[in-house]
């Protein structure tokens, strides 16, 4: 409870040198840990959405982890991600938006 009182409102710092990239197994999405945060980070949390889509958000992602494989890949298709980190009872700000084309065909997973 005393922690609360300590920092009360403050949000975990936002992941960094997001990018996202085409493989052929999905999309691989990196980031790299915020060098210093007001709160310790615990989970990050990726948000994905194709073109005009909703975002929608994967599961919480432990630490160490600062990659995440995104394989519902939909050809034709622009797909956005975006990262936060999850510390105390907060989110951090949404990290940079990443974008990646996938171009209409046959798409390998």
């Amino acid at each position: 409870m005393l922690l609360f009182v300590l920092w009360p409102g403050v949000r975990p710092s936002t992941p960094t040198d997001i990018s996202a990239i085409k493989e052929s197994n999905g999309i691989s999405v990196t980031w790299r840990e915020p060098l210093d945060s007001a709160v310790p980070i615990f989970n990050y949390v990726v948000e994905h959405k194709i073109g005009d889509s909703d975002w929608m958000q994967s599961d919480y992602l432990r630490l160490p982890t600062t990659s995440y494989l995104f394989t519902d890949t939909t050809g034709g298709e622009k797909h956005y991600f975006r990262v936060y980190s999850y510390g105390i009872l907060a989110f951090s700000a949404a990290s940079d938006t990443v974008s990646v084309d996938i171009p209409k065909g046959k798409i390998n997973h």
